[in-house]
């Protein structure tokens, strides 16, 4: 398959732009990052590239696609290169390849959170190991379903809680969904307050895991949910609250689908589930 770029040479010494054929793994990279919105070159490299470490042969690759209009680059304070985003005509090539397929494709340009979404991608990525995960939605898909031509709201007092991914965990007696949050900053009691509020009581997923910079962050988030489920009447009078789970995210990097999770009183790991469901207990 071969796509020139948008300009043609108009006989007056005009240079071509370069031309991609894009191979399968080129069309693997440009649904990463439509899932993802901007990644950083390191980790197109590690998803992608099997290669020694000295090899760049993933940026001559990204610079072929982004010559030939499929990606772009993103750039942060300084014009410092962050990573690479979908391009418009990108996009456009992907939804062609899947006509009959809903694909929600993100073109996120960066201000803040950039490792922050780095930090998921690779969070995502050992979820999906486990055979039992899968029907990720990221924020930005998310988002574009409660859409629905309706105004922004102002603040987030009165917006509608967004997680930064939806996955579900299937088991052969149901499915689960939950509701992922990666919380690498402190953000005021308050908010918290209001936040935990909506995952315990959310209809949309079943389950919430917090995966968090550190220890400290832990113990102060796990003190507001259990002041929230105190003092919250309508949490208190709820017939079905739902779990809250909480997990250090260095842990989660480290030990993957074995990382310990707690709600307080007990821990388990994905994996420890897996072994479960394998064994009929």
């Amino acid at each position: 398959m071969t796509y020139a770029g948008d300009k043609t040479a108009d006989g007056c010494g005009a240079k071509k732009p370069r031309r991609a054929r894009l191979t399968e793994r080129d069309l693997r990279l440009l649904g990463f990052l439509g899932e993802h919105g901007c990644v950083s070159p390191s980790r197109v490299k590690f998803y992608f590239w099997d290669s020694t470490e000295g090899s760049r042969a993933h940026n001559r690759r990204l610079r072929i696609l982004t010559e030939s209009g499929f990606v772009e680059k993103v750039t942060g304070d300084g014009d410092r290169l962050l990573g690479y985003r979908l391009s418009l005509k990108g996009k456009r090539l992907l939804k062609e390849q899947s006509p009959n397929q809903d694909v929600s494709l993100s073109r996120r340009g960066y201000k803040t959170q950039f490792e922050h979404d780095q930090k998921l991608i690779d969070v995502r990525r050992i979820l999906e190991k486990s055979p039992l995960i899968g029907g990720f939605k990221m924020d930005h898909e998310l988002r574009a379903e409660i859409a629905d031509g309706k105004n922004r709201p102002s603040n987030w007092q009165t917006a509608q809680l967004i997680p930064d991914a939806v996955f579900v965990q299937r088991t052969p007696k149901q499915s689960m969904k939950i509701a992922l949050e990666l919380e690498l900053t402190q953000k005021s009691k308050r908010r918290y307050g209001r936040i935990f509020r909506a995952h315990l009581l959310a209809k949309k997923w079943n389950l919430t895991l917090y995966l968090v910079k550190d220890e400290a962050l832990r113990k102060s988030l796990m003190e507001t949910l259990e002041e929230v489920k105190r003092k919250d009447l309508e949490v208190r009078l709820a017939k079905v609250v739902n779990g809250i789970y909480f997990c250090s995210l260095e842990d989660f990097l480290l030990k993957g689908l074995e990382a310990p999770m707690t709600n307080g009183k007990r821990e388990i790991s994905f994996a420890e589930m897996a072994r479960r469901i394998e064994s009929g207990s």
